[in-house]
């Protein structure tokens, strides 16, 4: 069992997660509760962002459907998460390590400089891979894996949740420990989060997520430049000054 313990920065609600047996037991997550209660919008259609339309007085709203809109698949509930480590699992005994990719998470707006190079490995995805593209086995798990990582580093990125500061970024499958140990000088490639028309393509049984569990104080992380480059020792140390 894991517990994240409660932060000065934000106030935590708790959600028990129960797994199958498959799934190795049940984990307790205590979570933002402004991160859990967000809206998920596109800051380009936000409720506060009415567009203008000519004809129409000013003081008339129009509802425009948000292209960027959360599928209710991938809400961040027990059964959602289940069902992807499932996938996940059931696609990895087939197709290994070449199927899969590590996935990180950065504040991108964070004004803590070396927090800003900070890339938080939070789980790994997997996609059959003759149909699926890495950014669409992403896109489609979007909203899991970014809540994923807001409530794994809830410290660190749960402030920014909210705010659709967070980046999600991929690197090749089972690297984290060379990652870590700035062994791997393979670059990291930036995700992005996909329109509806573009996700609802995705088959669901096609993608999967597995979610990194280990949170503890440290937690695994790399530094890298804002392309996803490994960094020059000299910029490191400048970041640890």
């Amino acid at each position: 069992m894991l517990h994240y313990p409660s932060s000065p920065i934000i106030t935590a609600a708790i959600l028990i997660l129960s797994f199958s047996n498959n799934c190795g037991g049940a984990f307790l997550f205590e979570a933002p509760a402004a991160a859990y209660h967000a809206r998920r919008a596109s800051p380009l259609y936000s409720s506060t962002s009415q567009p203008q339309v000519e004809g129409l007085p000013d003081d008339i709203d129009v509802e425009i459907e948000n292209p960027f809109e959360t599928p209710a698949d991938m809400m961040y509930k027990p059964v959602n998460i289940r069902r992807q480590l499932k996938y996940f699992e059931a696609m990895r005994a087939v197709g290994g390590k070449d199927c899969v990719a590590d996935i990180y998470c950065r504040d991108n707006g964070s004004p803590d400089k070396k927090l800003k190079q900070t890339f938080w490995f939070i789980g790994k995805v997997a996609r059959c891979t003759g149909t699926v593209s890495l950014n669409e086995a992403v896109g489609r798990q979007w909203n899991l894996i970014e809540e994923h990582a807001a409530r794994l580093r809830h410290v660190e990125l749960g402030p920014s949740f909210k705010d659709l500061r967070l980046e999600i970024w991929a690197a090749p499958g089972d690297s984290e420990m060379e990652m870590a140990q700035n062994r791997l000088t393979t670059n990291m490639e930036m995700m992005y989060r996909l329109e509806k028309s573009e996700w609802e393509k995705v088959p669901l049984d096609e993608v999967g997520f597995e979610g990194e569990l280990q949170d503890g104080e440290e937690g695994l992380r790399v530094l890298r430049t804002d392309d996803g480059h490994v960094m020059d020792p000299k910029d490191i140390a400048a970041l640890e000054e």
